[in-house]
């Protein structure tokens, strides 16, 4: 994980988020249901791929509800220790059906990230280690 020296942390947050490139999946709204109060939250398509939409999947649960769920981990999270930039989370992975061992629980480690900008709104990003 990288360390951070802004003086930004979970309970200060200040960046504009850009969706516009299409690597990042808005998720604001339920991010404030949730408990997030920055003025943009996104997963990154990788996640979403990963985590969410995920092909070929033996389980059938609705995107929000694991959307849900990945949020409602980065607030748990982010409570731990509000004052880091950065922390990590770990969620279960859905099994699918080409998975040998899908009967077994396997973690993902996704990490929620803030980041700072010009608009004195903040923006979370929930992300893989290799997205930092």
């Amino acid at each position: 994980m990288k360390k951070t020296t802004s003086s930004l942390s979970f309970s200060a947050l200040t960046r504009p988020l850009d969706i516009s490139d299409n690597q990042l999946i808005d998720v604001t709204e339920q991010a404030r249901k949730i408990g997030f109060l920055c003025g943009s939250t996104a997963i990154t398509r990788t996640v979403w791929k990963q985590a969410i939409d995920v092909s070929n999947a033996v389980v059938s649960l609705r995107r929000d509800q694991l959307t849900g769920h990945i949020l409602s981990s980065a607030v748990r999270a982010a409570r731990k220790d509000p004052h880091k930039t950065c922390v990590s989370f770990q969620i279960c992975r859905l099994p699918t059906a080409d998975d040998p061992y899908r009967y077994i629980h396997r973690t993902i480690t996704l990490y929620a990230v803030i980041n700072a900008g010009g608009d004195g709104k903040g923006a979370l990003t929930i992300m893989l280690e290799e997205e930092l």
